[in-house]
């Protein structure tokens, strides 16, 4: 009995382990769904550019 409750431990700390290993790995860049299908080319979605937004924000405080 000792040695199942083990090995359902181990388990499950494995399977919590690997999702928060999955939580805390960076993102990639994301690729249209059109591009999974051969013989269509088509280039990868640009990156969203975060700080932008924050960008304009300062700039219009500044012109004030």
């Amino acid at each position: 009995m000792r040695l199942v409750r083990l090995v359902v431990a181990g388990i499950v700390l494995g399977a919590v382990g690997g999702y928060a290993a999955a939580l805390l790995r960076p993102r990639t860049v994301h690729r249209s769904a059109a591009a999974e299908f051969p013989g269509l080319d088509f280039p990868p979605l640009p990156e969203r550019d975060e700080d932008a937004e924050l960008r304009e924000l300062h700039a219009a405080e500044v012109r004030r």
